[in-house]
């Protein structure tokens, strides 16, 4: 097998967490003075970190930016971390890929606390053997920091033997920034374009078959 360590993204490649980000987002959005907004029009929310999506698609200068993150987690902490719901067949593919002998990991923009609480909920934890999520918060924490310490967690020596799998550009530009190869997920959140244009390694379109892409990568 090409690879032998499975980094994972969560938002969008193992659960389904559109509903409490987008709501959460009309929340703290609404708190700001807009109106007429529509939650399935702003799926750019989930995966990159709250700081960036706020600055760069609203215009917010970064203090303006950390207070509209304190009113997203308003909603979100109590209520919207559960809006969420494992995809369907994901477990059973994890299950594969761990009696393959695959090391599993998730390295998530999601916030530490959060992405353990999701976790525990969606019965995903004990296929990892690693978890790492922002410190703190989201705010501006970088996707590539989070892949290094899961490599330092694992004591990854070999970088060509790792592979992240993610839904989302940020997912394939920190996979590009560390050096390992990445596989695009289309049932997620992202197009094929965007990951086409961050070249991703390989791109998949479905959760079922999803550990016999990754065992029969070549």
């Amino acid at each position: 097998m090409k690879y032998n360590t499975i980094l994972f993204d969560l938002d969008g490649t193992l659960t389904d967490s559109r509903p409490g980000i987008t709501k959460s987002a009309v929340y703290a959005l609404e708190s700001f003075g807009f109106t007429d907004l529509n939650p399935d029009e702003l799926n750019f929310f989930i995966g990159p970190p709250l700081l960036d999506t706020f600055m760069q698609h609203y215009g917010f200068k970064e203090e303006k930016a950390h207070k509209a993150i304190a009113k997203f987690r308003e909603r979100y902490n109590v209520t919207g971390v559960f809006e969420n719901s494992a995809y369907e067949g994901i477990h059973e593919e994890l299950r594969k890929l761990k009696e393959a002998g695959m090391t599993l990991a998730i390295a998530t923009s999601k916030p530490h606390d959060i992405m353990l609480r999701v976790i525990e909920r969606y019965e995903l934890a004990p296929f990892f053997t690693a978890v790492e999520g922002s410190k703190v918060d989201d705010t501006g924490y970088r996707k590539s920091q989070i892949l290094k310490e899961v490599f330092e967690d694992l004591h990854t020596t070999d970088l060509s033997k790792v592979l992240m799998v993610g839904d989302r550009f940020h997912d394939i530009e920190a996979a590009n920034d560390c050096g390992i190869d990445s596989m695009g997920v289309l049932y997620g959140y992202g197009s094929r374009e965007e990951l086409e244009s961050y070249h991703a390694t390989y791109i998949t379109e479905n959760v079922s078959g999803l550990a016999k892409e990754i065992l029969t990568c070549e």
